[in-house]
C-alpha cells in the first residue's frame, strides 16, 4: 500500500491532481467533514458530511485516522482498507500524521503555486469562497514555512497545466523510492 497526499494553498490544483490520480486508478480517501455542504458538493462523494459528536464517534472508533481543525469546522482521512493506492487531499497537519501512522507508505508531495496565479484560477473558477479562503491562506502562511522539511516533494504548478504537473509527479515518485 502507498498514499499519495497533495497539500498546498487554496487554487493550487491539489483536487485537479487527486482527480488525475483516480483517473490512473488510484483510490480517493474521502475526507469526513463537519462543516456544511457546499451547494455543488454530495455527500460521500465530495466528503463524509457529518455532525461532531458523529466526526469525534468515528475517530475514536479508528474509522477516522488523522483530524485537523479548519476554520472552526473539523476534517479527518477515512481509514484506507485493503492493499492498494491510495490519493488523498489533506493538511499539514494531516501530512503529519499520516507518516506518523503509516511512515513511508506516504509520498506527500506539495504543489507550489504563488499567490497571484491562484487567486487568478480562483477567480476564473468563479470560486464561492474567494476571500475567505485567501484569508486563511495569508494567515496560515506559517503552516507552509519550511515545507520541504515535511513533504517529500515540492512540484511548482506555475505555468504548467495539470497533465503536465501529473507526469512531473509521477515522474518523482518513481525516483523518489
Amino acid at each position: 500500500m502507498r498514499i499519495i497526499t497533495f497539500t498546498g494553498k487554496s487554487g493550487c490544483g491539489k483536487s485537479t491532481q487527486e482527480s488525475q490520480f483516480e483517473k490512473l486508478g488510484f483510490i480517493r480517501l474521502i475526507s469526513y467533514t463537519t462543516r456544511k455542504p457546499r451547494e455543488y458538493e454530495v455527500n460521500d462523494r465530495d466528503y463524509h458530511f457529518v455532525t461532531h459528536e458523529r466526526f469525534n464517534e468515528l475517530f475514536k472508533k479508528g474509522y477516522i485516522i488523522e483530524k485537523t481543525k479548519y476554520a472552526d469546522n473539523l476534517y479527518g482521512l477515512e481509514q484506507p482498507v485493503g492493499g492498494t493506492d491510495y490519493v488523498a487531499v489533506v493538511e499539514t497537519d494531516g501530512v503529519k500524521s499520516l507518516k506518523e501512522i503509516y511512515g513511508n507508505q506516504v509520498i506527500s508531495i506539495y504543489l507550489d503555486i504563488d499567490a497571484e496565479i491562484a487567486t487568478s484560477r480562483r477567480n476564473e473558477r468563479n470560486f464561492m469562497n474567494i476571500n475567505e479562503n485567501m484569508a486563511r491562506d495569508l494567515s496560515d502562511d506559517t503552516k507552509f514555512e519550511n515545507i520541504e522539511d515535511l513533504v517529500d516533494i515540492v512540484i511548482s504548478v506555475r505555468n504548467k497545466d495539470a497533465k503536465s504537473i501529473t507526469a512531473e509527479i509521477l515522474q518523482k515518485v518513481r525516483e523518489f523510492r
